[in-house]
């Protein structure tokens, strides 16, 4: 596996939302840069450059608090790390401009912001990346992409206790990781390509062509885990969750459709059915019980590579249900559009 910036990624113009603070305003990190560097030209009695700030104050590279203004300027949630902050206070004793006017606003800045004591490093590949993206599940865009990621999506946990989302789909379905990464602000030009010879169950060979997101932030998986989003091999234990309002709940199935739904069609190439699967039973029992249905749980069987037999559960949505979702398939998603459109044409 390896990191390619290929014509499927690199044609697409991604246009990075802006970010809204998930917090309480009261002193953020881009007025703090911007404060230090008055009071510092205050002290000095001269104005000095950003790049002359880091080299001769700071005791840093000469990128590194442009960096630092530019990450903040573009996502009001950034905040530098206990780490740095020490960092900086060691450096401005030594050169003399730790002074109670700079002293002043470092302590506001800690005071009024909660520092992790290690370096965020998601943010040096990712500066847009909206880290509290799923914080807050208060929006059926963001409904959509819980479910889209119950689906496809899978946390798991490192022997050092760090925790990775990690989601691979095939490259078919790339309009689905595109829309994502621009939703959560993910550096397209880190997406994972793979290309691979596999057998299929029945003993064949295929090429096997897979995108990859991997997302190394623990912050990030918990807010996913608040909403019941489990934690290592997930596809039998996986509930629905609770969520805000109806509409809300059926984007969370639209995006689970989206990755574990499917389309089956009479021999004259008219829609049947509309199903999603799982192997969790009990999350379609809390499908067809939080959306009234009246069709049974089914089972679908397949085989395993190993010859052994298993099963996939089965819920149909039905026509009704799917029309209910047109206003958010307009919204959030593509591939969905597509089939609502084909459906109509069908008359169905």
């Amino acid at each position: 596996m390896f990191l390619i910036q290929i014509n499927f990624l690199s044609g697409l113009r991604i246009t990075y939302p802006k970010i809204k603070s998930t917090r309480k305003e009261i002193y953020n990190t881009h007025q703090f840069l911007q404060d230090l560097h008055k009071r510092i030209d205050s002290l000095l009695e001269k104005h000095i450059s950003q790049e002359n700030l880091a080299v001769q104050i700071l005791n840093q590279p000469k990128s590194h608090f442009t960096r630092k203004l530019s990450y903040s300027k573009v996502n009001p949630n950034y905040l530098l790390t206990k780490e740095i902050i020490n960092k900086w206070i060691k450096a401005l004793k030594i050169n003399n401009c730790y002074s109670s006017i700079t002293k002043e606003i470092i302590d506001k800045y800690n005071k009024y912001n909660n520092l992790s004591s290690k370096r965020i490093y998601l943010f040096i590949n990712h500066p847009n990346f909206y880290l509290d993206y799923f914080k807050v599940i208060d929006s059926k865009e963001k409904a959509y992409w819980l479910g889209w990621l119950y689906a496809e999506g899978n946390i798991y946990k490192k022997k050092d206790g760090q925790l990775i989302l990690s989601v691979q789909i095939d490259v078919k379905d790339g309009i689905l990781i595109k829309r994502f990464i621009n939703a959560i602000g993910f550096n397209p030009k880190r997406v994972e390509y793979s290309k691979r010879i596999k057998y299929n169950n029945d003993e064949e060979l295929y090429l096997s062509r897979t995108f990859r997101v991997r997302i190394r932030n623990r912050l990030f998986a918990e807010n996913l885990m608040n909403y019941g989003f489990p934690v290592g091999k997930k596809a039998s234990k996986i509930r629905f969750p609770l969520l805000k309002s109806k509409d809300f709940d059926l984007a969370f199935l639209l995006g689970f459709f989206d990755g574990d739904g499917y389309i089956s069609h009479s021999k004259f190439g008219k829609v049947k059915e509309i199903k999603i699967f799982s192997k969790s039973r009990l999350f379609l029992s809390d499908v067809k019980s939080r959306f009234e249905l009246e069709y049974k749980i089914g089972q679908n069987k397949g085989r395993k590579k190993d010859g052994t037999t298993t099963y996939l559960n089965t819920l149909n949505l039905g026509f009704s249900l799917y029309k209910k979702q047109l206003p958010i398939m307009k919204k959030v998603c593509q591939g969905s559009v597509l089939i609502f459109i084909n459906l109509k044409l069908r008359g169905n």
